[in-house]
């Protein structure tokens, strides 16, 4: 397999899309994962809901039980110290669940961020890298003998612009008619980057 051009010029240019590609899938993926840890840190008021309904809840059922001993008025005193537990198991719940929003926000907004980027230029990039390496290694296997520069010639012929086939011919068609591969075969191994 071909994974770069033989050519300097044209192997130096693939590796430095190659690496720029990797260092914006780098910097989206930080980024994504920065979002997150902000997002993630507006749960600290979540967490301190959280503590102090637990604490509140916890306080009170004790207080409860304790006033319970008290004759006389002791069951009457241990309805509203209950009332209050339930009270503090509600709010540490509503912590909880802040929560939870947010957890859950923090990671889908990072999600979101980094792959959106990511994904656009993994489906700009890598289809076109991916034929190239296809064509490239398929067209390294495939020379050189006498057939396959006229295969190579024929496919420059009819797949380079005009202006490229102007520079090294003036008549192409009259090259690919005598049997003058060598030029226009050179065109397109060139242009794969092959030597």
């Amino acid at each position: 397999m071909r994974l770069y051009a033989q050519r300097r010029r044209i192997r130096t240019g693939q590796i430095v899309r190659d690496v720029l590609v990797l260092v914006w899938i780098g910097l989206w993926a930080w980024v994504g994962i920065r979002v997150h840890d902000l997002v993630a840190a507006l749960a600290g008021p979540g967490r301190a809901v959280e503590a102090a309904g637990q604490g509140l809840a916890g306080s009170a059922e004790e207080a409860g039980r304790a006033v319970s001993d008290i004759p006389v008025v002791g069951d009457a005193l241990e309805g509203p110290f209950g009332t209050l537990a339930g009270v503090g198991a509600r709010l540490q719940g509503a912590g909880a669940g802040q929560q939870e929003v947010i957890a859950e926000l923090a990671l889908w907004l990072g999600v979101a961020l980094s792959l959106l980027p990511i994904a656009y230029i993994v489906l700009k990039y890598v289809p076109g890298r991916v034929a190239w390496i296809r064509e490239a290694t398929a067209a390294h296997h495939l020379r050189l003998s006498a057939e396959t520069l006229e295969l190579f010639a024929l496919r420059a012929a009819v797949s380079r612009p005009f202006h490229e086939l102007r520079q090294i011919s003036q008549d192409p068609a009259g090259d690919l008619a005598a049997g003058n591969y060598s030029a226009l075969a050179r065109l397109e191994l060139e242009a794969l980057g092959l030597r």
